[in-house]
C-alpha cells in the first residue's frame, strides 16, 4: 500500500483465535471496576483460563502484588483447576499493576511459567479476559438484583461484605452451570462429569451443622444447628461457606429453613 492509501484506509492488525502449537494451557487476567452511582467502585480481579474457559473473581483491597491476598488468591484458582505443577502461560495487558501481580506468582511458582502481554492500547488483543468480564459482571447485576428483590432493600451499599462474597460466588455458579456452545460447562470440559451442588440460593437464611463428632461433644444437650446465611460454596473440599453474626464457616450439611424465614436485611447486615 502506499502511504496515502494506508492513511486513508488503513486498519489494525486482524485479532485471530489460533491453538497453541506447544499445547500450553493459558491464564488472561485484567481488572474491572464495580460500583453503583454515588458509592466507590470495587476493585475486582478477573481471571479466566483457556481452553476450559474456568473463571474466577474476586474482590481485591488495591491492584498489583503489594497485596498478599490477591497473589494468594491466583494461586488457590491455579491449584484449583489442577494446574500448580504444571507449565503455563499467563497474559494480560502491560499495565504495571497487573505487569506485578504476574511477576509475584511467576517468582512463587515451582512450575515454568511464561507471561505475555497483549499490545498497548489493543484492548482486542486482551478480548478473552474482556468477555470473561463482561459474562461475571452479567450475572453480577443478575444474582445482586435477585438479592434486593428477596429482602426488599438495596444492598449495594449496605451490605459491603455480603457483596464480596457475591463477587465471588458468581464465578463458581458460571463454572458449574453455565452451559457453552458444545453442551457442556466448563467444569464439565475439565474435569470430564457434571458437578452436582446444593442449590441455595445466596443470601438465603439456612441451618447449619457444625463438624464436631457427636461422640466428642462435651455438652449432649446442646444443637449441633445454628442458623446462617448461605455465602457461596468451596469448591476444593465441597463445602458450602456460610455468614454467621461471629464470623464465616464451612459446613458440609445445610438445611433449609421456612419459606417465610429465609430472606432478612437485618439479619444480612449483622454478618
Amino acid at each position: 500500500w502506499c502511504q496515502h492509501c494506508v492513511r486513508g484506509c488503513g486498519r489494525s492488525a486482524d485479532h485471530k483465535s489460533h491453538v497453541r502449537d506447544d499445547g500450553l494451557p493459558e491464564l488472561h487476567m485484567d481488572y474491572c471496576f464495580l460500583g453503583t452511582e454515588g458509592e466507590d467502585k470495587e476493585t475486582v480481579l478477573v481471571l479466566r483460563e483457556r481452553p476450559h474457559r474456568m473463571t474466577m473473581s474476586s474482590i481485591v483491597p488495591l491492584k498489583g502484588a503489594s497485596i498478599e491476598w490477591a497473589v494468594r488468591r491466583v494461586l488457590a484458582f491455579i491449584k484449583e483447576i489442577g494446574l500448580e505443577g504444571q507449565p503455563l502461560v499467563v497474559k494480560a495487558d502491560q499495565e504495571p499493576a497487573i505487569t506485578s501481580l504476574i511477576e509475584e506468582i511467576i517468582r512463587r511458582r515451582t512450575a515454568r511459567t511464561f507471561h505475555e502481554q497483549s499490545p498497548v492500547s489493543s484492548s482486542q488483543s486482551n478480548g478473552y479476559v474482556e468477555r470473561a468480564i463482561q459474562t461475571i459482571a452479567g450475572q453480577i447485576r443478575v444474582m445482586l438484583d435477585a438479592l434486593e428483590s428477596r429482602v426488599g432493600r438495596p444492598c449495594r451499599s449496605g451490605l459491603r461484605p455480603a457483596v464480596a462474597w457475591l463477587i465471588e460466588y458468581a464465578s463458581v455458579l458460571y463454572n458449574r452451570y453455565s452451559v457453552g456452545a458444545d453442551g457442556k460447562t466448563a467444569h464439565e470440559r475439565m474435569r470430564g462429569r457434571k458437578y452436582r451442588m446444593l442449590g441455595f440460593e445466596f443470601g438465603e437464611k439456612v441451618l447449619w451443622r457444625s463438624s464436631v463428632s457427636s461422640i466428642h461433644r462435651r455438652h449432649k444437650l446442646d444443637s449441633v444447628w445454628s442458623s446462617g446465611v448461605y455465602l457461596g460454596h468451596r469448591t476444593l473440599s465441597g463445602e458450602s461457606i456460610v455468614g454467621t453474626p461471629s464470623g464465616v464457616v464451612k459446613s458440609r450439611s445445610l438445611r433449609r429453613v421456612p419459606l417465610e424465614e429465609r430472606w432478612s436485611y437485618e439479619y444480612l447486615a449483622s454478618l
